[in-house]
């Protein structure tokens, strides 16, 4: 296992400085969701210099996210801060939102809560140290108690901009990623895998295809990538339940309408995609992923309780880290937070994911930090309650 050290990874050696007076930047924002369609072409153009692994802060996802989020019975405001160069172009962006919650006003980053990861969209050729000062005084010149920054990656060009200027607060998390570019192909990536790990996959698959001969199938959008999701999301409900397990994103029905959209986009234009595993006619799995500028995101496995305990979604996973092979476009495969043991399996690079808050008001400071403790203290008592009375609970609560 490795763990990746934000300054001596490729993605932080950017122009953190030239002279930050040849760059002098304007600082503006959004708060409409119309005219969001406005900084379309631009926000695009931005996402193709930029050097972040900013899927979750993508046009196609935000701008759909917003449209759901930030309607009239939401407490959501959207506030995309756009940083201007001296030529009138964007610079920069980062879409957060404005929101009331524990008698505060604060300001968060837009996509909660499916979004996984926050970072700053940004044209490398700009002075970072430009962009950290802009930033700086305008988050200190907003009327808001504090500003909420969560998830973000250790390795991310949004982390070194906030170190300087915010509290890392409490639940910081970390993910496990691997790099697939470093091996010549699937098998030299399967024969790192741990020998008892390869030994379990290949007993699995055996068991699986003793029942049929598997199948992938890969779903591209549309009303038919729809239904499939809705019956990943479904069957991943069931699981939880049965297992005593919460989830804020399954708890919110915006989330999944959201998600369900954002499923029937092309997904060229989207960067989501559904993968069926099936034994003949019969579905075993369903992954839920997102591709985005040669990064893979694992992020939802869904499989009913009979074939989870077959390894179905192990089986799946393995079958799709193949694919991506045959495909040759990934160069990163992204395990997401938490960094549970057995996805060690796939990936060992350990990278941690933080939390950011900066205070605007002492009430922010107290009541804010407060708040933060409070919530992981809570799941941990929640996990304690034996699972009979637990799953009377999560009944109760859906």
């Amino acid at each position: 296992m490795s763990y990746i050290d934000p300054f001596s990874t490729p993605n932080i050696e950017e122009k953190l400085c030239s002279d930050p007076q040849d760059d002098i930047l304007i600082v503006d924002y959004i708060s409409d969701v119309q005219a969001i369609q406005s900084i379309k072409k631009a926000w695009i153009s931005l996402e193709k210099k930029t050097k972040s692994l900013c899927y979750f802060q993508s046009y196609a996802f935000c701008s759909l996210w917003f449209e759901h989020f930030c309607t009239a019975d939401q407490k959501h405001r959207p506030h995309i801060i756009l940083i201007y160069d001296k030529n009138g172009q964007i610079a920069a962006l980062l879409p957060m939102v404005q929101t009331k919650r524990h008698g505060l006003i604060a300001l968060e980053m837009a996509g909660a809560p499916v979004s996984q990861y926050s970072d700053i969209i940004y044209d490398p050729n700009i002075c970072l140290i430009s962009i950290e000062k802009a930033l700086k005084s305008y988050w200190q010149n907003m009327k808001v108690d504090v500003i909420d920054i969560a998830n973000v990656r250790a390795d991310s060009m949004l982390h070194t901009l906030l170190s300087s200027c915010a509290h890392i607060g409490p639940n910081g998390r970390e993910t496990y990623q691997c790099d697939l570019s470093s091996y010549y192909d699937f098998d030299a990536y399967f024969a790192d895998r741990s020998k008892a790990g390869r030994k379990n996959l290949r007993r699995k698959q055996r068991a699986l295809e003793e029942q049929g001969a598997l199948q992938t199938i890969w779903h591209l959008g549309g009303e038919a990538t729809r239904r499939h999701l809705k019956k990943a999301l479904d069957c991943k409900q069931e699981w939880m339940a049965a297992f005593g397990k919460i989830s804020r994103m399954f708890q919110c029905a915006h989330s999944q309408k959201f998600l369900l959209e954002l499923s029937q986009i092309p997904s060229e234009q989207s960067g989501f995609y559904i993968i069926e595993t099936k034994i003949g006619d019969e579905t075993i799995a369903y992954q839920c992923d997102f591709l985005f500028n040669g990064h893979y995101y694992a992020f939802l496995i869904a499989t009913n309780q009979e074939m989870h305990a077959l390894g179905a979604g192990s089986v799946a996973m393995l079958d799709n880290i193949r694919m991506i092979y045959e495909r040759g476009s990934m160069k990163t495969l992204d395990l997401l937070p938490p960094a549970d043991d057995y996805k060690t399996l796939w990936g060992k690079d350990l990278i941690a994911v933080d939390n950011f808050q900066l205070y605007n008001t002492m009430k922010g400071r107290y009541i804010a930090g407060f708040f933060s403790k409070l919530k992981p203290a809570l799941k941990a008592l929640f996990y304690r309650i034996p699972d009979p009375i637990r799953h009377k609970i999560i009944a109760l609560m859906q």
